[in-house]
This record gives C-alpha cells, sequence and structure tokens, in this order.
C-alpha cells in the first residue's frame, strides 16, 4: 500500500468523522443538510479508474448510511455522483480531455471548480433528497434543499482547498 493510499484513507476517515460528528447535526428548517464528505468522490485523483472510484463511492455512502441510519440513501446518491463523475469531468475540459492531473482550486481555477463542484453537489443532493421523500409533489421542496443544501456544501469545500491549497487533492 502506497503513501498516496495510506493518506487517502487517513483523510477519508477525518472526513467521515467530520461529517457523523459535527455536519450531521446541523439543520436549519429542514432546508440546509451540508454534506462535505461528497469531496472525497469529486476530488478524487483524475486517472483513478471509474469501477475503483464506483466501489469508493459506495463504500463511502455505505458508512454515511450506517451513522446516519438512512437506509442505503447515501450509497445510491454517492455512487450516482462517482458515475456521472466522468461526465462532470468533461463539462469542464476544453478539449474533450481534462488538462489538468488533479482537481483541485489551484489546478482548475475558480469558474471550473465552481461549475464542477456545484453540478456534482446539486446531482448528489437531488437524488439524495428525492430518495428520501419519493414523491414528485415535493419537487419545490427537494429543489430548495437541493439549493440550499449544495451551497453551503460548496462553500465549505471552498474553504477547505482555500485552506489547503494543493495539498488537498491526491
Amino acid at each position: 500500500m502506497g503513501i498516496n493510499t495510506v493518506l487517502f484513507l487517513l483523510r477519508a476517515l477525518l472526513i467521515l468523522a467530520f461529517q457523523v460528528l459535527v455536519l450531521n447535526n446541523i439543520q436549519l428548517l429542514g432546508y440546509l443538510n451540508p454534506y462535505f464528505y461528497v469531496w472525497l468522490v469529486l476530488y478524487a485523483p483524475a486517472q483513478l479508474k471509474q469501477s475503483t472510484l464506483l466501489f469508493w463511492g459506495f463504500l463511502l455512502g455505505l458508512m454515511v448510511d450506517i451513522f446516519e441510519n438512512s437506509g442505503g440513501l447515501h450509497a445510491s446518491a454517492t455512487l450516482t455522483l462517482a458515475f456521472v463523475r466522468p461526465a462532470l469531468m468533461r463539462t469542464i475540459s476544453t478539449k474533450g480531455e481534462l488538462e489538468v492531473e488533479k482537481l483541485n482550486l489551484t489546478d482548475l481555477g475558480f469558474s471550473k471548480f465552481a461549475i464542477y463542484t456545484v453540478m456534482g453537489l446539486l446531482v448528489h443532493h437531488g437524488l439524495l433528497f428525492f430518495l428520501e421523500v419519493f414523491r414528485f409533489s415535493e419537487i419545490p421542496t427537494i429543489l430548495l434543499r437541493s439549493i440550499f443544501s449544495a451551497t453551503f456544501s460548496f462553500l465549505l469545500i471552498l474553504f477547505f482547498q482555500m485552506l489547503f491549497g494543493k495539498r488537498s487533492a491526491s
């Protein structure tokens, strides 16, 4: 096991602990539920094989489900995010291929970073909140929750990227 793998696993454990112990206890009027742990899927190394990312995405979501007792909702949403990540990466590339090796604020620049992150968060949060209520009549509420939660999650991710810079992406 390489040093990068060990560092990634340690980072994942710290982020999961932060999510479970702190962020899962934040709810504002039922509309603000920050989910920072998706950063691990969004900002995994760009060259990571899709099958590996799907495995880690599922496992990560399952771990959050275990602590939240949410019956697989996070595993489904995180697995979906891992599945659509290559398409999200293509939306920020100019030549059909991603020009950077690391997906972080410094290498992507703010506009690409923001587009990629917000789209990924909206995919994850939208699916998560839809699966939670599973009613089309609740779409306005789902949209509001997704927008508010994605905004707060984006600000957390942005703060994290600014705080740790190039060191934060594997």
